[in-house]
């Protein structure tokens, strides 16, 4: 019982340290993380000789704009097999099983309910073609470069949005920021052609920084307008980037900076997401799209809260078993589960090192039931 006490003690520390500090100040500590992680996590590196640098020219406008479309794309077949996959099987109503009913839907019954439908990280990690994709070296070596350290794929979700009249999904059609770790990268990949009409992705250009904030309400304060609802800092904080009104100041003072991000099926752009952004709600045509997000490691949003990682064999995937990919997958799939080979970190004596602490410990456990007490004190308010 006491055992007890302290994990939800633990896990409302690590939700009151979150709230306590802006959004726009967490890649300081991010880069703090990143920093000692290197330590430690170098027999995990590629060769130099073997690093993908196809997607390396998008680093700048990832960094100064937020977001990059890149020139990878999903393959056309097995954009139409991961479909007629996903349109088989049973849905949640909502975007995000956080925020969803037990109860599952077919496909056409939940339009009759919900102007969205998603579905769970298992079903995605059955689907083919999707976990080869999420760990193609391309991707995977550019958000290395991104991030600073070996990426944790710590969540992946899909889901439909479907036309409607007006804006809906507890934020997620209206202007917000996500809050998942201290540094992350989200993927998007659009499985249905997207134009202006099916609920293009929009983000407000720059909103990811501070100073990018400041120089936007300069902006519009030289254009005439003015909304004190809206701060810079504040704008990073939990309780103010959620909801119509927040939205609604966005529209109109940083009309000029909003970018929408369509493309055909297979388009695939990541975006650091802690930037003001929505899914716009559909008009004409439905809207299929997949997220994957990318980070340091288990979080308030990582899908181990959900449930534990699936045995290899239940995962359609053939990426091949190194102590690199068993790292970045770890959160989501295991290969097996035998003790001491999950995933392969070297020996140290140095009991400051965060190595010490083996992964198969039952401080893994406590620490991810904290994080879920966390996580449902960082979003009690949806």
């Amino acid at each position: 019982m006491m055992r007890e006490t302290d994990q939800k003690l633990l896990g409302r520390a690590i939700a009151v340290a979150r709230r306590a500090i802006p959004s726009c100040d967490w890649s300081t500590i991010g880069d703090m993380i990143v920093a000692d992680r290197l330590a430690w996590e170098k027999h995990l590196h590629k060769p130099a000789r073997d690093i993908n640098y196809d997607l390396a020219p998008g680093l700048e406008r990832l960094q100064t704009d937020g977001f990059v479309v890149h020139p990878l794309r999903l393959e056309p077949e097995k954009v139409a097999a991961i479909r007629k996959h996903l349109e088989g099987l049973p849905v949640h109503a909502g975007y995000h099983v956080y925020q969803a009913e037990q109860r599952l839907w077919s496909l056409p019954e939940v339009q009759s309910v919900s102007p969205l439908a998603g579905y769970t990280s298992d079903q995605l990690l059955r689907t083919p073609y999707l976990v080869d994709f999420l760990n193609h070296p391309a991707i995977i070596d550019f958000l290395q470069m991104a991030l600073g350290c070996v990426p944790t794929l710590y969540s992946i979700n899909a889901w439909w949005s479907f036309p409607g009249t007006s804006p809906v999904g507890d934020g997620a059609q209206h202007f917000h920021r996500d809050n998942d770790d201290w540094k992350f990268i989200t993927l998007f990949l659009y499985l249905t052609d997207v134009d202006e009409d099916s609920g293009p992705h929009q983000l407000i250009v720059g909103s990811h920084t501070l100073q990018g904030m400041k120089t936007l309400l300069q902006r519009a304060e030289s254009n005439g307008m003015q909304d004190d609802s809206i701060d810079a800092i504040l704008s990073f904080t939990n309780d103010n980037y959620f909801g119509a009104q927040f939205s609604a100041s966005c529209e109109r003072l940083f009309k000029g900076s909003i970018v929408n991000i369509g493309g055909p099926a297979g388009t695939m752009f990541m975006a650091n997401t802690i930037a003001i952004h929505r899914g716009l709600m559909p008009l004409r045509t439905p809207r299929l799209l997949i997220w994957a997000r990318y980070g340091l490691g288990p979080n308030t949003n990582s899908a181990d809260l959900e449930q534990g990682p699936l045995a290899r064999i239940q995962v359609k995937t053939n990426i091949p078993d190194t102590s690199r990919n068993r790292y970045i997958n770890r959160l989501l799939f295991e290969f097996d589960r035998r003790p001491g080979l999950f995933p392969d970190f070297p020996d140290q004596t140095d009991v400051s090192a965060p190595e010490d602490i083996p992964v198969q410990s039952p401080l893994r456990g406590r620490f991810s039931r904290a994080l879920r007490v966390a996580a449902q004190f960082l979003h009690r308010d949806g």
